[in-house]
């Protein structure tokens, strides 16, 4: 009789536990748009291998060491060391016949970073590496 009411108490306490914290989706998902937003720009080109280029000497320009960068796949890894180690995963992408699509993410300590100012240096880094006829549409 006391092991139904010990898994009695323990259902209603669920219960009332998934109640207490609401959490407002539309707000989750808005904000993780808006990171990604930060996070990704896109090239009219189809030359993959001068934006590789351009975010290796981005990422150098911008005090990161190159850990791998593996061109076949289009990733880019780089660490930047101090008092506040960054992680920065670049991945390139073609994702039409003229366009390729370049995401960074930044992390501290397995955290993502979500400082707008980073992601705009590193994006206005790469975008001087770029011939002009190859710029960013976003």
């Amino acid at each position: 009789m006391t092991a139904t009411r010990f898994i009695i108490a323990i259902v209603v306490a669920a219960t009332l536990g998934g109640c207490a914290q609401q959490i407002d989706m539309a707000k989750v998902k808005q904000h993780q748009l808006e990171v990604q937003k930060m996070q990704t720009l896109v090239f009219d080109t189809n030359n993959k291998n001068a934006i590789i280029r351009g975010v290796i000497a981005a990422l150098q320009e911008l005090d990161f060491l190159i850990s791998n960068a593996d061109t076949e796949h289009g990733m880019i890894t780089a660490k930047k060391f101090g008092t506040y180690p960054i992680d920065m995963t670049v991945t390139i992408q073609t994702v039409s016949s003229t366009r390729i699509l370049v995401h960074a993410i930044a992390q501290n300590n397995l955290n993502t970073l979500e400082e707008p100012a980073l992601y705009d240096r590193f994006f206005t880094t790469l975008k001087s590496y770029i011939p002009e006829n190859l710029r960013a549409t976003q």
